[in-house]
């Protein structure tokens, strides 16, 4: 199974419709996630045994603030 890792950020709500209405536009695949940053591109994987340590750092990882000033 392909597994990836991604980030939903907090938007307002007038920024996250550009941006879906962008990825509608130029993403064929978008309308299978939401807005993300992808953190760990796919790998074949098993979930079972990458859970628990996903988990651990999960737990142990603070929020990453920044700003995106221009596209």
């Amino acid at each position: 199974m392909n597994l990836a890792i991604v980030a939903y950020p907090n938007l307002d709500e007038v920024d996250r419709q550009w941006i879906e209405l962008f990825r509608t536009k130029h993403d064929p695949q978008a309308s299978r996630l939401g807005v993300h940053f992808t953190l760990v591109f796919p790998v074949v994987a098993v979930p079972s045994e990458l859970e628990a340590e996903i988990a651990l750092v999960a737990q142990s990882t603070q929020p990453i603030p920044f700003t995106i000033r221009g596209t």
